[in-house]
């Protein structure tokens, strides 16, 4: 051997080490892999005197200390030295979440009246409405105030088996956004009897009428509820505004009355009968068919500190009372029956609220069948089912349609309103709106699906 002139030893050849006895790559992974091993075993697993683990838990506050002065005094167990860095450093409870439902309305509806009397039983809905955005801000509230002496076949079982929740004639509307262009908006609708034109004279020429003629006429009603009470037509609709310029309540606490209302021979889509309320708002004189001496009379109050105690949420489900909330008494109620009062579904915008916990199990589907074109069959009906099995058309469908007004809170099926048959259908066939229908589907199966029967 000798030494090269770098003062390394060399073997005989001159030639340095072999790169074969060199570690891979592969192999000094898995070393340092092993030695981190090792360490950390030793690190949890070897014994420690007490002394060593004091000293490390003493330098460790006293960095974070240094460090981050401000937030140890927020620790759970810190323990204050002074009184001027307790007052700094308040401690106080705060809530992490709060919901802001917005303006709560209770709505109780109360009379429907007609001069002509009461011929028919009348089905009404409540909805909010932005007529300054032009969109829809609820769901429907359904409600009727029908009496016995207007109902027959099927809608006289339906109402004497019908659930509280569907009785009720109190409703929650909740508002995130009051300004003028705001309305309750009110539909009626009516058992389907064929051309609205033939009963327009009835109702808008006021006459005197004995009893004999109002039951003449209640009689004609009834032959015709006896075979189409599952169909309804359009009849009649109003308006009424709830905010001033400002975002005040106009009105609260008292007896009102929706004095306006429109004839309506045909259903609309949302978009159509939203440009046409639209333009009654900026021209209150414009000529419209209206209804003499009619109104729906109602209350409303706005709910700040306290609640119905019955209440129930879009899905008809039960609410708890919140605590520290006391009970609002409804208005033209005995204080121990507390009838239902149903919440109604705000349509918001969601992008546009607050992020705020799921608080509310809301699972609803809003169908809205509007148009349907035929140029040879009239008075087309949409009738909506969910049908459990698709291999078995003919079962009958879920019990997971929410029920209208006077009857079961679930139904198996929902028939839109019928446009009875144009003078001139080839035009434009048939148009027709359905009120909104709600679906739940809490538990939705693959096989599950919609059906709309014509």
């Amino acid at each position: 051997m000798f030494a090269n002139p770098d003062g390394a030893a060399a073997t005989p050849s001159g030639s340095a080490a072999s790169p074969k006895d060199a570690p891979t790559a592969a192999e000094e992974k898995a070393a340092e892999a092993k030695a981190a091993e090792a360490l950390v075993h030793s690190e949890l697993f070897d014994k420690i005197s007490h002394d060593t683990a004091k000293s490390a838990v003493t330098a460790e506050q006293a960095r974070s200390e240094e460090e981050d002065g401000v937030m140890w005094r927020y620790q759970p167990d810190y323990e204050y030295k002074t009184h001027a860095e307790q007052n700094i450093c308040k401690r106080e409870p705060i809530s992490l979440w709060t919901i802001d439902r917005g303006t709560q309305l209770l709505v109780s509806v109360k009379s429907l009246k007609f001069h002509v009397g009461k011929i028919e039983p009348y089905f009404c809905t409540l909805a909010l409405y932005d007529f300054k955005a032009g969109v829809r801000l609820s769901e429907d509230f359904h409600f009727d105030l029908n009496d016995k002496e207007v109902l027959t076949g099927a809608l006289e079982v339906n109402k004497s088996l019908a659930d509280a929740e569907t009785l009720s004639r109190h409703a929650i509307f909740s508002i995130s956004d009051k300004h003028e262009g705001v309305h309750l908006v009110l539909k009626i609708e009516r058992v389907l009897q064929g051309d609205p034109d033939e009963d327009a004279d009835l109702y808008m020429k006021p006459k005197a009428r004995s009893d004999a003629e109002t039951k003449a006429l209640s009689k004609k009603v009834k032959a015709a509820a006896i075979y189409l009470s599952d169909y309804r037509q359009p009849f009649a609709w109003g308006m009424q505004q709830l905010f001033s310029e400002t975002g005040e309540l106009l009105t609260e606490g008292k007896t009102q009355y929706l004095e306006r209302i429109f004839w309506q021979a045909e259903s609309l889509s949302d978009s159509l009968f939203i440009a046409e309320a639209k333009s009654l708002v900026q021209d209150p004189k414009k000529k419209m068919k209206e209804f003499p001496k009619s109104f729906l009379e109602f209350r409303l109050d706005e709910l700040t500190a306290s609640l119905p105690v019955n209440r129930v949420d879009p899905s008809l489900l039960a609410l708890r009372q919140p605590d520290g909330t006391q009970p609002f008494d409804l208005p033209g109620e005995e204080k121990k029956d507390h009838p239902t009062v149903k919440e109604v579904e705000e349509f918001v915008d969601k992008q546009a609220t607050q992020h705020i916990p799921h608080t509310n199990f809301i699972n609803l589907l809003y169908v809205y069948p509007e148009y349907a074109a035929f140029t040879k069959y009239r008075n087309i009906a949409v009738k909506i089912q969910v049908k459990a099995d698709d291999q078995k058309v003919n079962d009958v469908g879920i019990k997971s349609l929410l029920g209208k007004s006077s009857t079961t809170s679930w139904t198996t099926q929902l028939i839109s309103q019928v446009n009875y048959h144009k003078k001139n259908p080839t035009l434009h066939g048939m148009c027709f709106y359905a009120y909104v229908f709600s679906l739940i589907l809490s538990r939705s199966l693959p096989s599950h699906y919609r059906i709309l029967l014509l």
